[in-house]
């Protein structure tokens, strides 16, 4: 039912928050006083305030666990006068502190933009400093920590070896061990048993060198996890007493509760729940004790799940809502998706089927925000198994979708955790034959690395028949551009060989004019006639000389128009065909086929290359019939739902009046406007979205309208990339030129308008477009 948090012991030694709280309340007392007296040696500001530094990020370190924010006020106090006095070390120190401060929180973006900053003052240093070698070295470690929060395994694990290799360099095997374990729990997550149990084995193996007892104790109970996780409960029973019993040894009531509470849940999944209740109420007290306010909400919601699975729903729902208030004090982000998720479990249980949407929803929308991939999961499931149980099949097919993505990429099948169930229990009980276990792994390795290659193959014949595709329209795009010039050339010439015709004709004149000056001389008594004649000869040939050249400007003017035309519409057929989109489309093509989803592939591909050919189609035509134009923005719509997050739907509404056969409109006019509904509108939305398309017709004009129920224009420009933005801004330009263009071909009043929609109490809902368009019957 509800999500169990269990502790992965390797974190404990990397937070900061749990050693913090081993030295108590008198270490914060002291450097309270210490900070407090504080006398500076210098007038200004100097390297000598670094004890002052030193002093507010351990202030900042030991408050950590109960008041977050006040350490991180500390730390970032900390960094600034470190700033001041240009201390390198100190700003890192302060830094790499308040990364972790708010990666414990949840805000992991936050977090690893902290992380990265400590990166970049690191590889300033040229004089290879170690403590900055080693602060670099922290910095990838705590980043990957946040992927592996994220559910990031890859990206984790690679950032655990870049941070090995950094510790390898300096001979500090200490933390080489931490990032072993690291490791460890990424393939424990992903369930590869196998190659978590070689990493914790070869941490186990430094710190026992090291005579790290509280080390090999975190050892112990990684090693703990692994066996719950198979269901070897005895053996997980084992190797937690193992854990239990180094760290009573070294007097460390943090450990020894977290061990405890981990026990717990392994008699939770033994069904016996009296136990289980003992260790978590032991494990309470003894965070009560040492004022572990972070640790505290964590066991009182394992606590409430034994009283669920008892059927005790009251008393489970009671504790489950205090966990949440002191989580919510504490502002971790993902404690908080996590109790979300639980007290929606309980109320989907109790048959409360409101309630439990309303807190279910409340976490999947915080999962998706910061991108917590496996609590997502999590919900997703809990929200089928809702909207199945209230008929909503449409809600429950999305959220099912979205569950068995995500648990695809999560989790590997039955029976390679089966496999490696034996290989774990062979190589950590016998440890022989390593041999050969070392040769299956590599054969394995060598499979899959044929079955990587057989796909990328795959994937470069896709890609390959694309790019021939593209060729050919960039070929015809530049017959297009050539033949038009052509046209060009042509009407210059036309327009020379006028001009060279009518300055003939001017010569000829003065010619005739001159003979009949002489003729009057000679004959004074036809002067006058001749003179009549003559000026009616040249009134006539001034009318036929401005008649056409008002002709020959009148098609000049409309090659120029219909020069416009093709040019605009050659402009939105690239921005149709833009790289960015073509590059999506593949890379989504690529996803499925490396998720073995070949029907979905070749379902994609099939859509995307005929949504390829009508758009060729179409643009070579300055009308195409409706019907034509809504089939390609409907195949746009189908292929961009499956690459949002969360898929959209859309509904056409076409007024009766309009006859989708004979009536043309200029093709790919309304799709800028669906693009900017989709990546400025519903990209941002938390839950599925919705676009309406409405045509009717209004006197001698095609009315379009396009309306989204997504975030609103101001909501996009806050959070949308600057690249967005910019695609935004030309979509628009290109409808204006175009429709300006229609205008003064067609002598009608084309244009659009946008409209910001609100809900009662003005939250956005969304934004709608209007359009009005020429239009013409076939």
């Amino acid at each position: 039912m509800a999500k169990q948090l269990s502790y992965n012991f390797i974190f404990l030694f990397l937070s900061l928050s749990l050693n913090a709280q081993k030295q108590g309340q008198a270490r914060i007392d002291s450097l309270e006083s210490r900070l407090k007296n504080y006398s500076s040696a210098c007038t200004k500001p100097c390297l000598g305030d670094s004890f002052k530094v030193n002093i507010l990020n351990d202030l900042g370190f030991y408050i950590s666990p109960l008041k977050p924010d006040t350490a991180i006020f500390l730390s970032r106090k900390a960094y600034s006068l470190a700033d001041k006095i240009g201390w390198v070390r100190g700003k890192t120190d302060a830094l790499l502190k308040i990364g972790d401060y708010l990666r414990n929180k949840g805000n992991f973006d936050s977090s690893l933009f902290y992380e990265e900053e400590v990166i970049k003052i690191c590889e300033k240093q040229t004089n290879n400093d170690v403590k900055s070698i080693i602060n670099k070295g922290i910095a990838y470690q705590g980043i990957a920590t946040i992927y592996r929060d994220r559910g990031n395994i890859t990206e984790a694990i690679q950032y655990y070896k870049i941070a090995s290799n950094i510790f390898q360099s300096q001979n500090d095997q200490w933390r080489v061990s931490n990032c072993f374990s690291g490791i460890g729990v990424c393939y424990e997550i992903v369930g590869k048993y196998a190659d978590a149990l070689s990493n914790q084995l070869k941490s186990l193996a430094i710190k026992e060198s090291l005579k790290d007892r509280k080390g090999v104790g975190n050892a112990y109970g990684n090693i703990g996890i692994l066996y719950k996780n198979l269901k070897d409960y005895s053996k997980a029973i084992e190797y937690y007493q193992k854990a239990k019993n180094e760290f009573e040894m070294q007097n460390n009531p943090m450990n020894v509760a977290t061990t405890i509470t981990n026990l717990g849940q392994v008699y939770i999944d033994r069904n016996e729940l009296d136990l289980a209740i003992e260790n978590f109420e032991k494990a309470l007290s003894i965070f009560e004790n040492i004022k572990a306010g972070d640790k505290i909400p964590i066991v009182i919601a394992n606590i409430a799940d034994v009283y669920a699975k008892q059927k005790k729903f009251s008393k489970a729902l009671e504790l489950h809502l205090t966990a949440l208030r002191m989580k919510m004090e504490l502002k971790s982000k993902k404690s908080i998706c996590n109790s979300l998720l639980n007290i929606g479990s309980l109320y989907s249980e109790m048959n409360i089927s409101d309630s439990a949407e309303k807190y279910l929803l409340k976490a999947f929308s915080i999962s998706q925000i910061n991108n917590y991939v496996d609590d997502t999961k999590d919900i997703s499931e809990e929200l089928f198994k809702l909207y199945s149980t209230r008929q909503n099949h449409e809600k429950a097919l999305f959220f099912y979708q979205k569950f068995a993505i995500l648990k695809d990429s999560l989790t590997n099948d039955a029976t390679t955790n089966k496999f490696e169930s034996q290989m774990l229990n062979f190589e950590f009980e016998k440890k022989k034959d390593s041999v050969k276990a070392e040769q299956e792994k590599q054969i394995a390795i060598a499979e899959a690395d044929k079955k990587r290659a057989i796909a990328e193959a795959d994937i470069k014949i896709f890609v390959s028949e694309a790019e021939k595709k593209l060729l050919l329209a960039e070929n015809n795009n530049k017959r297009i551009v050539a033949e038009t010039e052509k046209q060009k050339m042509g009407l210059v010439l036309n327009q020379q060989k006028m001009n060279a015709a009518f300055e003939s004709k001017e010569a000829k004149q003065k010619i005739k004019l001159a003979n009949v000056e002489t003729q009057l001389q000679k004959q004074k008594t036809i002067r006058y006639s001749i003179a009549g004649v003559a000026l009616l000869f040249i009134i006539a040939s001034l009318f036929s000389f401005l008649f056409y050249k008002r002709n020959a400007q009148q098609k000049q003017k409309e090659t120029s128009l219909s020069l416009q035309v093709s040019e605009t519409e050659m402009k939105a057929l690239r921005s149709q065909m833009n790289p960015h989109f073509i590059f999506n489309a593949l890379q989504s093509i690529q996803t499925f086929l490396l998720s073995h989803k070949s029907e979905e592939a070749n379902l994609y591909l099939l859509k995307f290359a005929k949504l390829m050919r009508l758009v060729l189609e179409n643009s070579q035509h300055s009308e195409v019939s409706l019907k034509e134009d809504m089939q390609a923005l409907e195949l746009y719509m189908q292929l961009e739902s499956i690459r949002l997050p969360h898929p959209f739907t859309y509904r056409f509404h076409i007024d009766k009046s309009v006859d989708e056969e004979n009536d043309t409109i200029p093709p790919l006019i309304l799709q800028p406007f669906v693009e900017n509904a989709i990546w400025h509108g519903l990209q941002y939305k938390p839950g599925p979205g919705h676009i309406n398309i409405y045509i009717s017709k209004n006197d001698n004009a095609l009315c379009a309208t396009v309306e989204d129920n997504g975030v609103g224009r101001d909501m996009s420009r806050q959070v949308a990339q600057p690249m967005l933005l910019k695609k935004e801004s030309l979509g628009m330009k290109l409808t204006e030129e175009r429709l300006k263009v229609l205008n003064e071909v067609k002598k009608t009043k084309s244009g659009f308008k946008i409209t910001d929609l609100f809900t009662p109490e003005y939250y956005p809902a969304g934004t709608k477009v209007e359009l009005s368009l020429p239009f013409e019957t076939l």
